[in-house]
């Protein structure tokens, strides 16, 4: 039989006929030999693998191996076979139970446990904890030279596990030094519990069964009662009495009994008669408080003894302690009654003797022994408190560790999620720098999401900049609902918004004036519009709707579906359209008829005649005169929308076609119709409006298949040109006169849901599901923009008068307006040619101005730009101009090479001097104003930094800045606790004094530096291409940024403090994280040094 099939499983190999606790043993009461004695080395039980043998015991042997799940070092105790019986066996599976139930760190733990079959028979066997580079108690402590007090401290943690397993109801009746190892840590562990007894009822019952009539343990360390030969009558004590036999031979280095070479009957009566030499006439060091604990532990009548190991443990700590134990040495009875059992025939002589005393004192042995009772109940007490405490102590001690080891986990598993945030988070910025220079902007999007979801409060600087990069659109406005339709008025001041909510349909009209957008909402009930004026750009009030408003608020349609007043033949029927000027609504009668109804009030205007059925599409005419329609049948009609008279019919209604779009012409002349035939081609028919007459007819070629077929039809304003979209994504302009196609606009990947000319005809707008918007060019056909920022599908799109912004509505719930092309200039300043350097005021209403070849600054308006001021300038170019804080002063600094330089300072609001800093040599190269405005830093060629007061001119102080190169660049910055100054090396000094705070370490050559917005980070561009951030008070690098390839020149914080702005020699510039120290972007596009950031 081939064993490895079934090794380690918890399953028999063969029906022997007998089984205990889900394991099978062989059949018969007498020991069965196996073939071989040991386990081969690899032999797998399960999971587990044998390395090696480690010793052999009564019953089994003992292995090493490795576990695979968890990986670990186990022991595996196999049945030995040559004791293989039934009752061996249930043995073996009784230590398994037993050791189940003990969890102490002083006993080896129970992992898992199977069968090993063999031919004609099955090993059980067992994995336990495997105890490294163990040896037995007292080996232990010869070979580490011990001391006494040390030796009685392994006891009593032994005696704490044997505690544990008497609480459990576990008697070991086996122990001995063999039994109680020392681990490598000193951790006492008791093993093979093969002989220990349950003291549970059911237990026990099995157990008192299978040891009747049998001598168990190690014969010198069994207590007297276990020569008995029945074991329902062993408790907790006889482990007591094994305890005194080991911690006497761990003091001793010899037995209590001289046993050697005596045989089992002679063991038994030496043990039972007599008395151990005690401990203190061994070595008299012992003398005392040991002694008795010893003596108490080896009594012969076990009620003398220590009732259990938790009371032995208790007193063995007090002697450790110092304190006095709870047991008593032996009183006058005790002490005879050892000397009678060692002599036992003067002892008997001396009982008349002692009768006689005894009567004599038996008035006085009353009283002694309710004394001795007394005590004895004071101990029991005692005992039970210490087991309490014991069990409590156990109780929280777990409790600690699971609540200790819970909190770390939960620790550990936060500070891993919040790593991988971030590093998600700089990698998604990666990638989507990735996705926008490949052009994947819709990835992009998806990425920038991602990155929102990290951030729930307030979006930071790089996603609000790739936010903006990602959405076109010069203005976003929500709705209450996705948008059905958007409109300009002809003179664009207005425009309008139709938006779903729920059943109802909300009309929104948006003002465009000075660059505000305000509007008001119209909600349509059954009893008409209730208008409610509202803002939509935040700082603006509620208020009533203006007077004068009613008229161009009733001024929009909608195609929305909405509940209107009654009409003829009662009910509430559906608008199918609404006349342009909302005053009107064409809806069907419960006749089947079509009617024209009055809004306000219902009453009918008119009826459609000749017509019967329903109408699928209905359109009101621009002028509102004319309605065109049609049915499932394919039948178009024109009809007077006034008075409801036919004007023309398209096409027959056999059922062989349908019209698929139907729109009008921007002055309503003309009514285009795209007509899905089954049978033939499909085509494309331009009707007038004015008599229904056919203008032109052509066949719309290779438009055969479903997915060619037209499904969108635009007009161009003037009428002049069609635009057809089919559902293979393609646009095509036709001369709505003769029908020759006169361009082609491929691009889109999906089919066009929107198409929208431009009022001058030289755009077309599309959309398709996805949201995007591309703009075409009608004479080139080429796509001069495509727009992304929606999130949905776009069904509608508006041109504004003005050409170059549109309108568009989404499901999204968006209006967004973009530009169509370049947007100018917010103002140009004229006659401004060669700039050398320009400076706004705080508040952004003025900007200075310098260039070359001027004598003066000139002081512009932003807004208007109109020049408010000159302002008298120093002879050389102007290298840098400084507005202070306040916008009351400006400075500006002047250079002319090989001559001396000086700043001047200005009143910008009178253009009057105010004071001339001079003296410098070389040349002023930069100024700036402290944060306060009280001082200003000028700074030279030849490496001096000057302090001034501005509104005087006088000279605080003059402090070299330390250069390593004359020609280098001077830059000058304010910091916390000083300002920092750089000339190849930065300095920080004292505002006050000028002079040197300290000396920032030299990492290089510095190019630019800036300084954060509280004052406590530098950062310092360097030569090389690195950004060492530094803290301003100490100098230590906070962080250092690795990305540029040629040098620094530029360097800008956040208003935050967040991020860091570089630009550099190589043509780009990059957005930094400051807390994590990485790289948020890449900016492209320069083709040349960046300057300025």
């Amino acid at each position: 039989m081939d064993d490895s099939g079934a090794e380690g499983r918890n399953e028999p190999a063969e029906d022997t006929g007998l089984s205990f606790g889900g394991l099978t043993a062989f059949a018969g009461p007498q020991a069965v030999v196996a073939d071989d004695g040991h386990l081969a080395v690899g032999t797998r039980l399960d999971d587990v693998t044998i390395v090696r043998f480690i010793a052999e015991g009564g019953m089994g042997r003992v292995y090493e191996a490795l576990q695979g799940m968890p990986c670990r070092t186990v022991a595996v105790k196999v049945l030995r076979p040559g004791v293989l019986s039934s009752v061996a066996a249930k043995r073996f599976h009784q230590e398994t139970q037993i050791l189940g139930r003990l969890t102490h760190a002083g006993i080896a733990r129970i992992y898992s446990m199977g069968i090993l079959p063999r031919l004609g028979y099955a090993l059980p066997y067992f994995v336990m904890e495997y105890i490294e580079d163990a040896q037995p108690i007292t080996e232990y402590a010869v070979a580490r030279g011990l001391a006494a007090r040390e030796r009685v401290r392994l006891v009593r943690e032994a005696c704490q596990a044997v505690a544990h397993g008497h609480l459990k109801g576990v008697v070991h009746r086996d122990l001995k030094p063999g039994n109680i190892l020392i681990d490598a840590a000193g951790q006492p562990k008791i093993i093979d519990f093969g002989v220990a007894r349950s003291t549970d009822t059911d237990a026990a019952l099995t157990t008192m069964h299978t040891d009747i009539g049998q001598l168990l343990g190690t014969l010198r360390y069994m207590c007297p009662e276990q020569f008995d030969g029945t074991s329902d009558d062993i408790d907790v004590r006889a482990d007591v009495y094994a305890l005194g036999v080991v911690l006497y031979e761990l003091l001793t280095g010899r037995s209590p009994y001289d046993t050697a070479g005596k045989a089992v009957h002679q063991v038994a009566r030496v043990v039972r008669e007599v008395e151990p030499r005690a401990l203190g006439s061994v070595d008299r060091t012992f003398r005392g408080d040991l002694d008795t604990i010893v003596s108490k532990c080896l009594e012969k009548d076990r009620t003398l003894r220590y009732s259990s190991a938790v009371e032995l443990e208790a007193d063995l700590g007090r002697y450790l302690q110092g304190q006095p134990i709870a047991a008593e040495a032996p009183g006058l009875i005790g002490s005879l009654a050892r000397v009678a059992r060692r002599h036992r025939l003067a002892a008997a002589s001396a009982v008349a003797v002692a009768t006689a005393v005894a009567l004599g004192v038996a008035a006085t042995g009353i009283f002694a022994i309710r004394a001795e009772r007394s005590r004895l109940r004071e101990v029991d007490a005692r005992e039970l408190a210490d087991a309490a405490r014991l069990e409590a102590i156990d109780k929280a001690e777990e409790a600690a560790a699971e609540r200790a080891l819970a909190g770390r986990e939960k620790e550990r598993a936060n500070a891993e999620a919040e790593t991988a945030k971030r590093l998600l988070y700089v990698a998604n910025m990666r990638a989507l720098q990735s996705a926008l220079a490949d052009g994947n902007r819709s990835g992009a999007q998806q990425l920038l999401g991602e990155n929102k979801a990290f951030v729930p409060e307030g979006l930071p600087l790089e996603l609000r900049c790739v936010a903006a990069e990602l959405d076109d659109a010069l203005v976003v406005l929500e709705t209450v609902g996705p948008v059905t339709e958007v409109g300009f008025a002809p003179d664009g001041e207005m425009m309008a918004v139709t938006a779903a909510k729920g059943p109802m349909a909300v009309d929104t009209i948006v003002r465009l004036h000075h660059g505000k957008l305000v509007g008001h909402r119209v909600d349509r009930t059954a009893g008409g519009r209730h208008a409610s004026f509202y803002s939509v750009e935040p700082g603006l009030r509620y208020a009533a709707m203006p007077k004068g408003d009613t008229a161009w608020a009733a001024a929009w349609s909608t195609v929305a579906e909405s509940p209107t007043p009654g009409a003829p033949g009662g009910g509430r029927p559906n608008a199918l359209a609404l006349s342009p000027d909302g005053s009107r609504a064409a809806v069907h009668r419960k006749d089947g008829g079509i009617a024209v109804v009055d809004r306000p009030s219902g009453s009918p205007i008119a009826t459609l005649a000749d017509h019967a059925g329903r109408l699928t599409q209905v359109m009101f005419s621009p002028t509102g005169d004319r309605l065109v329609g049609c049915d499932i049948n394919g039948s178009l009609g024109i009809w007077d929308a006034s008075t409801g008279r036919l004007i023309g019919r398209g096409h027959g209604d056999d059922g062989t076609t349908t019209v698929a779009s139907l729109t009008f012409s921007g002055d309503g002349s003309r009514c285009a119709a795209a007509l899905r035939s089954s049978v033939g081609p499909d085509e494309m028919v331009v009707y007038d409006s004015l008599d229904g007459r056919i203008r032109s007819r052509f066949v719309i070629p290779g438009q055969r298949s479903n997915s060619a077929a037209v499904n969108l039809v635009a007009f161009s304003h003037d009428g002049e040109r069609l635009a057809t979209a089919c559902r293979q994504a393609e646009i095509t302009i036709w001369n709505a006169a003769d029908g020759t196609a006169t361009g082609m606009l491929r691009g889109h990947s999906t089919p066009v849901e929107t198409l929208a000319f431009s009022r001058d005809g030289s755009q077309i707008a599309s959309s398709v599901a996805s949201g995007k918007i591309r703009v075409w060019n009608t004479r080139t056909c080429a796509c001069e923009r495509e727009l992304i920022g929606h999130g949905g599908r776009v069904p509608t799109l508006a041109f504004h008068p003005d050409g170059i912004t549109l309108a568009s509505g989404s499901v999204d719930r968006t209006v967004r307006i973009w530009a169509t092309a370049s947007a100018p200039a917010c103002a140009i300043l004229p006659e401004v040619r060669d700039l050398t350097t320009a400076a706004f005021s705080p508040d952004g209403r003025l900007v200075a101005v310098a260039t070359e070849g001027e004598s003066a600054i000139g002081v512009w308006d932003a807004a208007t730009a109109e020049r408010v001021g000159s302002l008298e300038a120093a002879a050389g170019a102007v290298t840098q101009l400084s507005w202070s804080p306040a916008g009351d002063l400006l400075a500006g600094a002047f250079f002319t090479p090989g001559r001396d330089g000086e700043a001047r300072v200005w009143r910008p609001d009178t253009a009057a001097p105010v004071a001339v800093l001079g003296g410098h040599t070389r040349g002023v190269v930069g100024v700036v104003f402290s944060p306060d405005g009280r001082c200003v830093l000028t700074t030279a060629g030849n490496g001096l930094v000057k302090a001034w007061d501005p509104q005087t001119g006088v000279g605080r102080w003059v402090s070299p800045a330390a250069a390593r190169n004359p020609s280098a660049k001077l830059v000058a910055q304010f910091a916390r606790g000083g300002c920092v100054v750089a000339h190849g090396r930065p300095q920080l000094l004292d505002v006050d004094s000028g002079v040197a705070v300290s000396e920032i370490r030299d990492r290089g050559y510095v190019t630019c530096l800036a300084v954060s917005p509280d004052g406590s980070l530098l950062a310092n561009g360097m030569a090389l291409g690195t950004v060492y951030l530094e803290n301003v008070a100490g100098g230590s690098i906070q962080a250092r940024l690795v990305g540029h390839t040629d040098s620094v020149q530029s360097i800008a914080f956040s208003p935050d403090g967040e991020v860091v702005a570089t630009g550099s020699l190589d043509g780009t510039a990059r957005l930094w994280s400051i807390r994590q120290a990485q790289e948020l972007r890449c900016l492209l596009g320069h083709s040349g040094s960046i300057e300025t950031v």
